[in-house]
């Protein structure tokens, strides 16, 4: 199948959360879950693959499954995430939400950022190197690759080394406040 990446990974959500309309509205913590789902499948179309999968199938508690279904499609439109994800007040604030339970999805965080850091990872050959020579060519790079090549380690060895060397590079060029790349393997 011939799909670009936004709708693959639309598809792989909807079968991900399918399950989601006949049995959130039961959850205890059923906001912070629709606002979870919103991020990656969008409710509208969740609520009508529910309804067909009810709809497509000889089951005694069809009404009532088609109800929960009614209800998740109210809660997601009340939530204002039917047809969009749920908006935070930036990503940040998003992220914070969802690190720490019963925290308000209108807080807006704090956002003191030093500098940035910009994490590769992909499997051998995939081109971080590339990419990062051609996007971020002024920033410093930490690269486990790099590291094991310096102390002359196996990349199948104990990494017990290579990973404190490369925590100690990183903890220099936060400290400076300095953008710089973390490029690992895995």
């Amino acid at each position: 199948m011939n799909t670009g990446f936004p709708s693959r990974e639309q598809i792989c959500a909807l079968v991900r959360h399918h399950q989601a309309p006949f049995h959130l509205i039961d959850r205890d913590d059923a906001q912070r879950q629709v606002f979870l789902i919103s991020q990656t499948a969008r409710c509208d179309l969740l609520a009508l693959l529910a309804r067909a999968d009810i709809l497509g199938r000889q089951c005694g508690d069809r009404e009532e499954l088609l109800n929960k279904v009614s209800l998740f499609e109210e809660f997601c439109r009340e939530l204002n995430c039917f047809d969009q994800p749920r908006k935070f007040a930036s990503p940040h604030s998003r992220f914070e939400y969802f690190r720490a339970e019963h925290r308000d999805p209108g807080y807006l965080a704090h956002e003191d950022f030093r500098c940035e850091v910009a994490m590769m990872s992909g499997l051998p050959g995939a081109g971080k190197d590339t990419w990062i020579r051609s996007r971020l060519p002024e920033c410093p790079v930490i690269s486990l690759d790099a590291i094991r090549e310096e102390l002359d380690e196996p990349p199948t060895g104990n990494q017990g080394k290579v990973i404190h060397q490369a925590r100690e590079r990183a903890r220099e060029v936060l400290r400076a406040r300095q953008d710089f790349v973390w490029n690992a393997t895995n």
